[in-house]
């Protein structure tokens, strides 16, 4: 089951900003260990971020933000009760599953994968978030999958409901 949370034009400005926060840091000029560098990348990732961070707080779960606007690894996005999660957005209309990049994996492995996907409007986006999954459970269960580098993969519909994780996780 998945959970559908509606960003306003100015949530959406907010990763805009965050984007470009990032962009202008000296880190950007270094060749990224993840080889997914892709314009765009960081204000998509906000948005699934912003999200998940309205449904933690629409839920009154407590939790950190992991914030990092310089552009290196961080630990994950965000830690609900020790668990460090890291959500994982696309904003391609066609994407149907969560992707971690291998070298990502390596460099800082989370506990918990979050899958959303965003679909923006002139209105905000609406950012549907998918399902969970434990890092251990997404490396033993997901599929190879290589689209400009060799990756993990698992279709959203294999992950676990969203609904009952945040529930356990308070």
């Amino acid at each position: 089951m998945s959970v559908k949370i509606i960003l306003t034009n100015q949530e959406v400005d907010q990763a805009r900003a965050y984007e470009k926060a990032v962009m202008s840091t000296p880190t950007m000029r270094l060749k990224n260990y993840t080889g997914l560098s892709t314009q765009g990348r960081y204000f998509v990732g906000e948005l699934g971020e912003i999200a998940f961070e309205k449904l933690l707080q629409g839920r009154g779960t407590e939790y950190q933000r992991s914030y990092n606007d310089q552009g290196g690894p961080d630990d994950g996005d965000f830690i609900v009760n020790g668990i460090v999660i890291d959500v994982k957005n696309s904003i391609n209309p066609a994407a149907k599953r969560l992707l971690v990049s291998d070298a990502q994996y390596k460099k800082h492995p989370s506990a918990m994968y979050v899958g959303a996907s965003t679909i923006l409007s002139d209105k905000g986006a609406v950012v549907e978030i998918h399902g969970w999954v434990l890092a251990e459970d997404f490396i033993r269960r997901g599929k190879p999958f290589t689209l400009r580098i060799p990756s993990t993969a698992m279709l959203y519909n294999e992950l676990n409901p969203i609904k009952p994780k945040i529930a356990i996780a308070q």
